[in-house]
């Protein structure tokens, strides 16, 4: 035998307006939810998801997925077992009955910090006296040239007469410039040498360059 129905809004009428219940964990294991299916202030609403079938509700805690909890204010022993139709979400009260509300913790009063002392200026005797712009030292000028002494002859060498000094050192100059000249001419040969290797990679052949350049290095 089918269950007698009766319509949501009655049942506001005699219990008052409902909240949402959001259940976390397992009905025994929160305890505002027991005491309150306790005083037989739950109600589970069915919401179908499949067809045009209305939502509708029971009294009590019905284990299912697709359905949300209602708490009234007053008990609803009256209508246990009965259906409730003509669901009217619109009727609900704002606020959650998640968890009760809490009162804001106030905070004690503090007292109010004393004011740091102005700090005393310092006495004459520790003030630091300005430092003294440094006179810019005028830039040293080109150094002169020292001549190096000529040191005397050991007393059991007979000293080189002037004449042997400066030919000496005509011939040590001359030598250093027949140096200079072979090394230019050596530089002017290795020259014409990468000229060869550089016209020879231009017509693609690089091993004729590759030739001329070990002879030409190898010939140094």
């Amino acid at each position: 035998m089918a269950a007698k129905s009766i319509r949501f809004s009655q049942v506001v009428e005699k219990a008052g307006r409902p909240e949402s219940y959001t259940l976390w964990a397992k009905p025994d294991q929160d305890k505002v939810f027991a005491s309150l299916l306790k005083q037989n202030r739950v109600m589970t609403v069915h919401q179908e998801t499949v067809g045009s079938k209305a939502d509708y509700g029971e009294i009590g805690y019905i284990h299912d997925l697709q359905s949300t909890l209602l708490v009234f204010p007053k008990s609803l022993k009256r209508f246990e077992g009965r259906r409730i139709i003509g669901i009217k979400y619109d009727e609900l009260e704002e606020t959650s009955a998640t968890e009760p509300e809490r009162k804001p913790k106030q905070e004690p009063a503090r007292s109010p910090k004393k004011a740091a002392p102005p700090k005393k200026p310092p006495k004459e005797e520790e003030r630091i006296p300005a430092a003294k712009p440094k006179k810019e030292k005028p830039a040293p000028g080109p150094k002169a040239k020292k001549e190096k002494p000529v040191p005397a002859p050991p007393p059991n060498q007979i000293p080189f007469p002037k004449q042997e000094i400066a030919r000496r050192q005509e011939g040590d100059e001359a030598l250093e410039a027949e140096k200079v000249e072979n090394l230019a001419k050596e530089l002017a040969t290795l020259k014409k040498e990468v000229r060869k290797a550089l016209d020879a990679l231009s017509k693609d052949k690089a091993v004729t360059a590759y030739n001329l350049l070990t002879a030409a290095i190898t010939a140094r």
